[in-house]
């Protein structure tokens, strides 16, 4: 009878829903409350390369002159259509858009771009693999590869007796890493799913939240995800405190209990950039503080 929450990032935004989904439609004992999804992917493919580009655009990681010329060779745009729902997986001219120069000067760490590490990261290469068939690969240039802050766990995952612990079986040979390429089944989008848990199971909270400085679920595509719901906005986007008094990032409401968060300062794993943060964002979700 103890109120049940459910929490994750990134792959979550999949899996979460449909979870919650599952325990509304099989009436089961659990006494779920709500679910907070961060940095998460949701299914909405078109939308991706779009944010992508909006977002390095004002992190200056390319020119104006680069994006006018993605928007111009590299989105498929209806009549009619809004320049962010443009699908870039379906380029207008695949010649020139695989010939137009992307001037990357950033860093190369697609999950926080102001973390320092090389071009051969294995954040990197994760990105060009997965997120990047969304739309044409960006060339980075070679840099020293130093790894970034996040990846000494996959070091640490491996080490024998954290594998005992675990109960990794001893003739098991496999290495953990981030993503194993077992599966790669396509996203599906999550509105459905959503709309279900909002207005035929009543779920008493939903919270979508982002880093700001992630660009592999970034803000952007989360805040017009949540936004392409239609439901009516309750007040105004605001910002919201960590117990410090510092600006923890900003928050819009919706009716029927749906807020989009994002959370200053942090990329795709937001407990591990901004833990007080998180975890005033989390108290916020249980109910045991306010925004």
């Amino acid at each position: 009878k103890n109120p049940f929450y459910i929490t994750g990032e990134s792959y979550a935004g999949i899996y979460i829903p449909m979870l919650a989904h599952e325990i509304f439609s099989t009436k089961s004992t659990i006494n779920l409350k709500g679910v907070a999804i961060g940095n998460g992917v949701l299914g909405n493919a078109p939308l991706i390369g779009m944010s992508y580009y909006d977002f390095s655009l004002g992190h200056g990681f390319i020119t104006t002159g680069s994006y006018e010329q993605l928007i111009e060779n590299c989105c498929e745009c209806k009549s009619g259509e809004v320049l962010h729902e443009c699908d870039f997986s379906k380029p207008a001219n695949r010649t020139k858009c695989q010939a137009t120069e992307v001037e990357m000067s950033g860093s190369p760490n697609p999950y926080n771009v102001y973390d320092d590490c090389g071009a051969n990261s294995a954040y990197l290469r994760l990105f060009n693999k997965y997120y990047a068939k969304a739309f044409n690969k960006l060339p980075v240039n070679e840099r020293p590869n130093i790894n970034c802050p996040h990846e000494g766990y996959a070091d640490y995952l491996n080490l024998p007796e954290v594998r005992k612990a675990l109960h990794v079986r001893p003739d098991d040979t496999h290495h953990w890493s981030d993503c194993g390429g077992s599966y790669e089944g396509v996203s599906t989008d999550q509105r459905p799913i959503i709309m279900d848990l909002i207005n035929k199971y009543n779920i008493g909270k939903l919270v979508i939240f982002n880093g700001n400085f992630d660009t592999m679920c970034d803000h952007i595509d989360n805040n017009r995800f949540v936004d392409s719901l239609a439901f009516k906005k309750d007040g105004h986007y605001s910002e919201w405190k960590t117990p410090d008094g510092f600006i923890g990032g900003f928050v819009q409401h919706y009716e029927k209990n749906l807020s989009f968060v994002l959370v200053r300062g942090a990329g795709h794993m937001v407990p591990h950039d901004k833990p007080e943060a998180a975890l005033q964002l989390l108290k916020n979700v249980i109910g045991i503080t306010q925004f």
